[in-house]
């Protein structure tokens, strides 16, 4: 009897550790949603013949450190169980699906990594996700989900509570030493820099410059990100980040990105470059009367006006709308009434929207008044000339006749004087002459 007994429970054991080792994480969305960031969940998957009641289940992360969440509810045979994470700003992440849910503890699923793991309710791991070093798939650009095919993790369009067929494996007796409780082996990826630069640069024009670090377990996001931009200018970041970058001045530039595990390495351990010649922005501004701003592209390319500005002669600007593309060699008029005025003639210079001047508008041709010589100086008006001049050039014209006649009377009146001079002379020997005469005679 106690021999019989003794077989039964070893029955029982090896049953109830069969079923736990059914339970598998197969899916992760590790990223949200393009809705929310915080649209977080995890799909578990039961592999066995029987249900299972997960109530106590904990799921932890941080190796075991920090519970995420602890359950409540039954997983049925072949069938699966959906854990969401519900947030103000995400209370549904999957529409219909009423499984599990809560605030998750320790702040959600981490896009650099985790190392989740969960037990049972008698505190017995069932399964080991160490993804501390990062991923191994999913992709927050496209919120592709990362799942497991029974082999390996792999990318995919996310399939909530449905998905890749499962292949059952053989649980090892200490699930604890092996990797995700399965016979899980981590794709290998050829470690690698992809740059996404812009093929055209324009001065003064601001772009975005991303790369994306592939290491031998997938995209890496954590470590040492560094850009150099060729100008003098770098971006470094603990997290791999799109940056915005302008060029003030065309020339060649090398745009160089470089991986580093830590700050204190000297050399990065990948590395990746790209030339690109920056060179002048071709577009310019008119001013039309009565009608609007012109814009022209010069450029062999479509090019993005948004949130460009235009200055006008008193300091005031007018924003470019969003997404105002001018075709290649081709030109643009907005309309006066597209920015809220009835019309301008006045002077106008098209800005980048980091304020940079990138062209002016045509000015009124001024004329330079000639040099003014002797030349000039003659006693005739424009119309004696029998030519059509100019409204300067009569004024020059009638200037120069002021100033013969201004001259002309100098002359005159220099004369005048010398002739009274003479005069006065002439006066005086006379009366000097009459005198002597008269003298000598009253004296006889």
């Amino acid at each position: 009897m106690i021999r019989n007994l003794a077989i039964t429970i070893v029955i029982v054991l090896i049953k109830t550790s069969t079923c736990y080792a059914d339970i598998l994480v197969t899916e992760i969305n590790w990223m949200g949603s393009s809705e929310s960031q915080f649209a977080e969940w995890v799909e578990f998957y039961n592999t066995g013949d029987q249900d299972i009641n997960m109530a106590g289940w904990k799921l932890y992360e941080a190796g075991g450190d920090t519970l995420v969440f602890t359950f409540t509810k039954t997983i049925p045979s072949k069938g699966y169980l959906l854990l969401e994470r519900s947030t103000t700003s995400s209370p549904d992440p999957i529409s219909g699906v009423s499984d599990e849910s809560g605030s998750f503890g320790g702040s959600g699923l981490s896009n650099s990594g985790e190392y989740l793991v969960l037990k049972d309710s008698s505190n017995t791991i069932i399964q080991n996700l160490d993804f501390s070093g990062g991923w191994p798939a999913g992709d927050s650009d496209t919120k592709k989900t990362m799942q497991w095919d029974g082999t390996k993790w792999i990318t995919a369009v996310a399939t909530p509570k449905a998905g890749l067929t499962i292949t059952p494996v053989v649980i090892d007796e200490d699930p604890a030493v092996i990797p995700g409780g399965t016979s899980w082996v981590p794709e290998k990826f050829e470690p690698k820099i992809i740059l996404s630069v812009p093929k055209t640069i324009y001065a003064d024009v601001l772009y975005d410059y991303e790369a994306k670090t592939y290491l031998d377990y997938g995209l890496a996001y954590n470590g040492i990100f560094l850009w150099n931009m060729g100008d003098g200018t770098t971006y470094k970041s603990q997290n791999p980040q799109i940056v915005s970058h302008s060029y003030k001045y065309p020339g060649t530039y090398i745009v160089s990105f470089g991986y580093y595990n830590n700050p204190y390495e000297k050399k990065p351990i990948l590395f990746a470059k790209e030339k690109r010649v920056v060179v002048p922005s071709k577009v310019s501004l008119k001013v039309v009367s009565e009608k609007g701003f012109e814009i022209s592209n010069n450029t062999e390319e479509d090019f993005d006006l948004s949130d460009w500005l235009i200055k006008l002669a008193d300091g005031s600007t007018l924003a470019i709308p969003s997404l105002s593309l001018v075709a290649s060699k081709s030109s643009i008029t907005i309309p006066f009434s597209s920015f809220g005025i009835s019309s301008y003639s006045g002077q106008a210079t098209l800005m980048t929207p980091q304020w940079v001047e990138v062209n002016s508008s045509e000015k009124e041709k001024v004329v330079s008044p000639p040099l003014k010589t002797n030349s000039y100086y003659y006693d005739k008006t424009p119309s004696v000339l029998g030519v059509n001049t100019t409204q300067e050039q009569e004024s020059f014209a009638l200037e120069a006749k002021d100033l013969q006649d201004n001259k002309t009377g100098q002359n005159k009146s220099y004369t005048k004087i010398i002739f009274f001079s003479v005069a006065l002379v002439l006066v005086i020997i006379l009366f000097i002459v009459l005198e002597k005469r008269f003298g000598l005679e009253k004296e006889e």
